[in-house]
């Protein structure tokens, strides 16, 4: 009887095959996360594979919130691989182009432009339902920053895509979770 409670218990976490899973599955979703955040191709890669690292050497993960610590892992590292003080977004990246681009995608292009605070807070409180308070922790700054760098996104990408928060953030959500598709989701630099 003890053994069986014992491998039942066992069975609720997370394995590293199912942190693969998730990866795999969520390949598009994660790496256009955390290109969001980094705004630079290289290092949201680097970014996505040190979140796997993470999530497979991790004990205690229930299954059922794998997903949501794979995402966790690679916000936490593309902070890690990113200068919050820095003025401009952390690449030189002046302007930004997609071929093709769809809606979500130029509202993608606006948010890479902005401060590379104000980018991390959006991203994280408008897109992936961070709490001010959650976004404080992990971003390490006061919650009043985090309020002021949430107010100056919303007004540089108001400004940039001529549209309200209530209509870019479903949107820009929805190309988010896209998991999927195919296609190339790099952004390049003009010159």
């Amino acid at each position: 009887m003890k053994q069986s409670v014992a491998n039942s218990s066992l069975s609720q976490y997370a394995t590293s095959e199912d942190f693969h899973r998730v990866f795999d599955q969520d390949r598009r979703s994660l790496h256009r996360l955390s290109l969001l955040l980094t705004v630079v191709e290289d290092m949201a890669e680097r970014c996505v594979r040190s979140a796997l690292e993470e999530c497979i050497t991790v004990n205690g993960v229930f299954r059922k919130f794998a997903t949501s610590w794979a995402r966790r892992s690679v916000i936490t590292n593309a902070i890690r691989f990113t200068d919050m003080r820095e003025n401009l977004p952390s690449s030189p990246i002046q302007r930004v182009f997609m071929a093709d681009a769809s809606l979500a995608e130029s509202q993608a292009i606006c948010v890479s432009a902005l401060q590379n605070l104000q980018r991390f807070v959006f991203v994280m409180s408008a897109l992936e339902q961070y709490t001010d308070h959650e976004c404080s922790i992990l971003l390490r700054c006061s919650y009043h920053d985090v309020c002021e760098a949430r107010t100056l996104a919303f007004r540089h990408i108001e400004g940039a895509c001529g549209l309200s928060v209530r209509e870019y953030v479903p949107s820009l959500r929805a190309w988010l979770a896209c998991s999927r598709e195919s296609g190339s989701d790099q952004m390049h630099a003009t010159v």
